[in-house]
């Protein structure tokens, strides 16, 4: 296959798959090989409890980016911690320690917009059914 010839530089190089532009066709015709490196690429980085409402830093940002991806910061140990809390009291915690939402949520954000899903409803007389889709 052709494409597969094209893509072989590319791959004994170290280079990721989701960084080479493929365009629809291109990717329609790898997809049976279930190539890690053409999957959206989400940085997590772990920090202390002191760094949880700091900014991702300039240069996991600028590697996300040149990997085809993105990245969010999270301080798992306070995200434990928050989970434990009672919902009507997460919210305050989060503002005191500067934060507009859990990691959690930003996680699922980042990830649906990385995958580029939707989540819809649909209604019926006996249930309402949640799921997603690809945009």
């Amino acid at each position: 296959m052709a494409e597969l010839e094209r893509i072989a530089p590319e791959l004994e190089a170290g280079r990721a798959l989701r960084t080479l532009g493929l365009g629809v066709e291109e990717r329609t015709q790898l997809a049976g090989f279930a190539f890690l490196s053409l999957r959206p690429l989400l940085i997590v980085l772990n920090v202390a409890e002191a760094e949880a409402a700091a900014p991702l830093p300039e240069d996991v940002a600028a590697r996300a980016a040149a990997e085809g991806g993105e990245a969010i910061v999270l301080a798992a140990n306070l995200e434990a911690e928050i989970a434990q809390l009672e919902p009507a009291d997460r919210g305050a915690f989060l503002r005191d320690l500067g934060l507009t939402e859990g990691a959690r949520d930003r996680f699922i954000r980042t990830s649906y917009h990385l995958l580029d899903l939707v989540s819809f409803l649909t209604s019926g007389e006996a249930s309402t059914p949640a799921g997603s889709s690809q945009m």
